[in-house]
This record gives C-alpha cells, structure tokens and sequence, in this order.
C-alpha cells in the first residue's frame, strides 16, 4: 500500500505568497503590516502629488474662487493665449509683435468680463485690425476674435 494521501500523480504545489521571496516577509504576521505600509507609501505619494497640482499660482492662467484678477495677470495671460494661437496657426505670426493696448471690464453674457484689445496697424485686412481677447474677472480664456462682440 501506498502512503501518499492525495489523490494526483504529482505532489501538490505549495502555495507562494508575494513575500516569500525575501527572508524577512515569509512569516504570515509581517505581511499584513506589509500590506498596510504598502497603503500608506500610495496615499502619501497620491496626497503628494495632488498637492502640486492646487500649488500652480497666477502662471498657469487657470483660476478657481472668486478673487478678481488684476489688469496684469489678465494681460500677462492675454499674451500667453496670443502666443498658443499664433502656434497653433490660428492666428499670422505678425500677431506676435503685437502687445495689448486696452483693458476693459464689460458686461457679459455671464456677467462682468474682461475683454482685451490687440490693435495691429500694419495689418492688410482692416477687419482684422483688431483682435479682442475675453477672460473672466477671475482671469481664465472665455474667447478671442476680431468682432468683439
């Protein structure tokens, strides 16, 4: 008679466990703490770099909250978006030589805005003479075009 107690050819496999490989991991206890740190190491790093994201200011041109923006972060954005459009062929690279020469706060569909004049006086087509560039009192892009309505 046989002594083997199961019931295939081959002897069953024994069970490996992701921490097996290393001395300190193999007893059943540490895996459990393992586990938690692991947790705790992805939410830290999560919170970290979420964080980064809230910390970008006044240079990305995007706002969150009522604060109004003022006259030179509205222009200094004014001037990024001219330069995207510019690159993305929107708008003549003679565009870029344009600075913005008025800054006003009109009455929107949405309420106040501010709406940004470029005047090029060299330009061939007089209704492009003028470009008007639209932000939210809190600063962000709403539109750009050569109406201004």
């Amino acid at each position: 008679m046989s002594t083997r107690t199961w019931t295939f050819k081959k002897a069953p496999k024994q069970v490996v466990h992701r921490f097996d490989r290393c001395f300190l991991f193999n007893q059943p206890h540490l895996e459990f703490f393992m586990n938690k740190f692991i947790a705790s190491a992805a939410l830290a790093i999560t919170a970290f770099m979420a964080s980064s994201a809230f910390a970008a200011g006044d240079s990305d041109c995007h706002f969150h909250g009522n604060k109004a923006a003022s006259q030179e972060t509205v222009s200094g954005c004014a001037t990024k978006r001219q330069a995207e459009l510019v690159q993305s062929g929107k708008l003549d690279k003679a565009w870029l030589n344009v600075k913005p020469s008025n800054f006003e706060q009109i009455d929107g569909k949405k309420g106040k805005e501010w709406k940004v004049t470029f005047k090029d006086a060299a330009a061939k087509d007089k209704s492009k003479e003028n470009l008007y560039m639209f932000f939210t009192t809190q600063g962000n892009f709403i539109a750009a075009n050569f109406s201004g309505q």
